[in-house]
């Protein structure tokens, strides 16, 4: 690799950033103590795709998507060397073929001097990532470690079909309110940084008789994460993790519950409303994200059709008239609804939500109740 223009040289060259912006970004840096790369990132507002795939190419290096390497992991690599070390050297061992040694980094300007002097039979192979992918592919390493001792500890295998535990015992130890297994909060937030990563609407996590289900919806459609084979023990250990960061009632087992909790990722803040629902199989879980973004959609960026869209817009554009959004609770009326706003219309634009504050919706098969 080429070590004689680092990133930030790159970008200079490239006119996205000036120098005295480059001086701001660095100052600022040194002060909160993060790269860089990640402040420029967040001052200019860029994608992170475009400008690592950018950056990659400039610097020479290979761009790969985070579920390209997700599918062909090799766990026992991270356990080879120290986590500090790969911390510190952003870094990260994923396969391993013959005498080539594949890391990845979200750093361009990482070097791999220290690895090779490490592995000195093997030739190192540095692939870029983004951060957001980086996280993803640390704590899906991460997971196998705390995996296997929870295994260890709970005598339960990964995939296991065992019936549900009627017991009333969970998994978060055995005073929850001051212990939480780690191995199930890394399996919580792994999901989300998931979710986050597809650009998700909603997480889906099901139960089924012999098998559990966690689903994503991107762009209206459910898309499986097939890399969660839980068992019926951990899912149930992860909804409870989800209700105590909602600050529900984790004894309850038998009745809908609804509840909100916060995530903040990077400079983004997510708010998660959680709805938790009595199966025949378990409790089952749907989790919105609802981005903070501190801005109003567009029509555009609604995902509505170009014929709804420009019905829409005219029904907008009338000088009078009302305009009924309707739905579910929980379904962001208001967040479909300030893309009717314009600047100069505020005055005389308002919302009324009006949700019927003793139901809760969801969907029943006939004449099948829930055994209590």
């Amino acid at each position: 690799m080429d070590f004689n223009r680092n990133s930030e040289q790159i970008l200079i060259d490239l006119g996205v950033v000036s120098e005295a912006a480059l001086a701001d970004a660095r100052t600022e840096a040194a002060t909160k103590n993060e790269r860089v790369l990640d402040v420029l990132r967040r001052r200019l507002n860029l994608e992170e795709i475009d400008l690592y795939r950018s950056l990659a190419q400039q610097r020479g290096m290979t761009f790969t998507d985070g579920d390209d390497v997700l599918s062909h992991l090799n766990t026992d690599l991270f356990r080879r060397f120290s986590r500090t070390f790969l911390d510190l050297s952003r870094v990260i061992p994923v396969s391993e073929e013959d005498s080539t040694l594949t890391v990845v980094t979200d750093d361009p300007d990482a070097r791999t001097d220290q690895m090779e002097r490490l592995t000195p039979k093997h030739r190192i192979v540095c692939l870029l990532v983004t951060p957001t992918d980086f996280r993803r592919i640390w704590s899906a390493l991460d997971l196998t470690v705390k995996g296997s001792r929870f295994v260890a500890e709970h005598g339960v295998s990964v995939g296991s079909t065992e019936k549900p535990d009627t017991s009333g015992k969970d998994l978060l130890g055995k005073d929850s309110n001051k212990h939480i297994s780690p191995y199930l909060v890394s399996v919580y937030e792994a999901i989300l940084l998931d979710a986050v990563s597809e650009k998700a609407s909603d997480i889906h996590i099901e139960q089924y008789e012999n098998r559990v289900r966690i689903r994503l919806r991107v762009d209206g459609d459910l898309h499986d994460l097939p890399q969660y084979q839980l068992s019926a023990r951990e899912i149930r250990g992860v909804i409870n993790v989800i209700k105590l960061r909602a600050e529900l009632n984790i004894a309850e087992h038998r009745l809908p519950q609804g509840g909100r909790s916060r995530l903040q990722l990077g400079d983004t803040s997510y708010d998660l409303r959680i709805q938790t629902q009595p199966s025949l199989h378990g409790e089952n879980a749907i989790i919105r994200l609802l981005p903070q973004t501190g801005r109003a959609m567009t029509i555009a960026e609604l995902g509505m059709s170009s014929a709804i869209g420009s019905r829409y817009q005219r029904l907008l554009d009338n000088p009078a008239g009302l305009v009924l959004v309707v739905g579910p609770t929980g379904l962001w009326w208001s967040g479909s609804s300030f893309p009717c706003v314009r600047p100069g219309d505020a005055c005389w634009w308002g919302s009324r939500v009006r949700p019927n504050p003793g139901c809760r919706s969801c969907s029943l098969r006939p004449y099948r109740v829930i055994p209590r």
